[in-house]
């Protein structure tokens, strides 16, 4: 669709959603404030995450589009409703919202309106209703790949931003300037990342902690008892973005050296199948393009695998301290090197695998997740 065309239609629904905000703030002036401390979360789920912090936190969810890979229920899920129709209850519903929850937490682009502002006047209304505003952005909701470009060059990095056109880079850009101004001028608090996520957010940003569905983090599990065939596992949601072609260039080059290992290589798959590889894996190949871990990653350090990826601190400084000592960091041209050293040197193997789930319990598990997020948000 032409992009004009687009921002005509854009802006026309968004006349008739702020009408039906107006008559409905209208007919509800007899429904009490009854907020004492109440929590909404609303956003398109992404990884899961939408339905662990609602879960996490308690909060009245609503959801806006579901996620194939994920088996998640919401206190109001409309991603099987026409969009039309959510284009009319969710302005109707705002005003009562409003008066229900002292605190929405706006999760990825979650809205209740369909706009071309980056929900500033969304927001402004909730502020003029005293209600606190909590943003949390997980990936490409905020991202310029403009910004990541010119970062990857500052610190002679490549990145998958690097290899998309330029109306992708134009359009993130655009779409980074709109969200982050409505969050630089009414979020009270900014949960994300500097730079993997890098946008034009100009406040203080928080570390986005990235619970996952299970909650164990045991060390020393039985499958380290048996070495004798190591397991790897790679399961990118993108093979661009995650550099799956380097991952196959350093197995196949392993491969030709007689290394004697089991590789699979998982795309497409439901969020228990994952679990599932990941209990038996030893090795867990994540991301090569990326500063942070990302729900795979603190999945394989759950299940108590040896990780490998690209985050660091000294790339994401956002990230919780001893990062860098939890997983192994990888870049792109650095994964033959180091699967290599591992597979010759299985005992550190095991022993860097239990470092990275206590890491991880430590920063990731559920009470963890509360703990910090809470803490911020008492400051």
């Amino acid at each position: 669709m032409n992009l004009k065309i687009k921002f005509f239609l854009t802006e026309l629904i968004f006349f008739f959603q702020k009408i039906l905000f107006f008559f409905s703030n209208l007919l509800t002036f007899w429904i009490p404030n009854s907020k004492n401390k109440k929590r909404l979360i609303i956003g398109r789920e992404t990884a899961n995450l939408l339905n662990m912090y609602s879960q996490i936190f308690n909060c009245y969810s609503i959801n806006t589009s579901k996620n194939k890979f994920y088996d998640a229920s919401y206190s109001i899920d409309l991603s099987n409703v026409p969009r039309f129709l959510r284009y009319i209850f969710l302005p109707i519903l705002f005003p009562i919202f409003l008066k229900q929850y002292s605190s929405i937490w706006f999760f990825s682009a979650g809205s209740f309106f369909l706009s071309n502002d980056g929900r500033s006047w969304e927001f402004k209304q909730a502020k003029n209703k005293n209600v606190t505003i909590i943003c949390f952005f997980v990936g490409s909701d905020i991202r310029s790949l403009k910004l990541s470009k010119e970062l990857s060059t500052e610190q002679e990095l490549d990145h998958w931003s690097n290899y998309v056109d330029e109306a992708q880079l134009t359009n993130s850009d655009i779409k980074s300037k709109l969200y982050s101004e409505a969050t630089n001028n009414y979020a009270d608090a900014v949960f994300s990342f500097e730079n993997d996520q890098a946008s034009y957010i100009t406040r203080k940003i928080y570390m986005l902690p990235t619970p996952v569905s299970r909650n164990k983090y045991k060390t020393h599990l039985d499958k380290w008892n048996d070495t004798s065939i190591i397991k790897i596992l790679h399961s990118p949601s993108s093979p661009l973005i995650k550099g799956t072609k380097f991952v196959e260039s350093a197995i196949k080059k392993l491969e030709s050296e007689n290394y004697k290992f089991e590789f699979k290589l998982l795309t497409n798959v439901s969020q228990d199948q994952v679990l599932s590889e990941l209990d038996n894996a030893h090795i867990a190949l994540n991301e090569f393009f990326a500063y942070v871990p990302g729900i795979f990653g603190i999945e394989a350090l759950e299940a108590n695998c040896l990780l490998l990826t690209s985050a660091s601190r000294s790339l994401e400084p956002t990230l919780f301290e001893g990062c860098d000592n939890a997983w192994v960091p990888t870049q792109y041209n650095q994964i033959y090197d180091n699967l290599k050293y591992y597979l010759d040197n299985i005992d550190l193997a095991r022993e860097q695998a239990n470092k990275g789930t206590l890491w991880a319990k430590k920063h990731f598990s559920h009470e963890a997740t509360k703990d910090f997020v809470d803490s911020v948000l008492n400051e």
